[in-house]
């Protein structure tokens, strides 16, 4: 079962419309640590190891993630079983992040930290790319309920 996340961050679309600065509906996109051509490559999975570094032992890479102050999170959309959609991605703050299907988890403060649009721009800019859009709340849906 899927959670509805609310968060502030930042959409950064999927395969055939990343919504990335440069970027045109159709453009794929393609770096020295992703390819959107390469089956093999996972965006989330690639994106994350550039935040953490090379970290070989799986206990000391889990740490690494829970440390940053940000997660990128795919992004599922209304499941149409007629034709396949490609995934979507999020980039959020986590302390930020709430999980709405969870009633004993508080709504977080709409005030935004001032330190957290710079946080999202840096993010971005690790991974060589630039937002489109500005930062925002949003609601999603992601991850699955454990």
């Amino acid at each position: 079962m899927l959670r509805s996340m609310l968060a502030y961050g930042l959409d950064l679309g999927g395969p055939g419309d990343w919504r990335l600065q440069g970027f045109n509906p159709g453009d794929q996109l393609r770096t020295d640590w992703y390819d959107e051509l390469d089956p093999l490559h996972d965006f989330l999975t690639a994106a994350t190891a550039r935040f953490v570094g090379e970290v070989r032992d799986r206990r000391e890479r889990d740490l690494a993630e829970e440390r940053l102050p940000y997660m990128i999170e795919e992004q599922h959309l209304t499941v149409d079983l007629d034709r396949f959609t490609s995934p979507r991605y999020v980039l959020v703050i986590n302390d930020s992040a709430a999980d709405l299907t969870d009633p004993e988890e508080p709504v977080p403060d709409a005030a935004v930290d001032s330190d957290w649009d710079t946080m999202l721009h840096a993010a971005l800019a690790e991974l060589g790319l630039q937002a489109r859009d500005r930062p925002r709340w949003m609601d999603y849906r992601g991850g699955t309920i454990e």
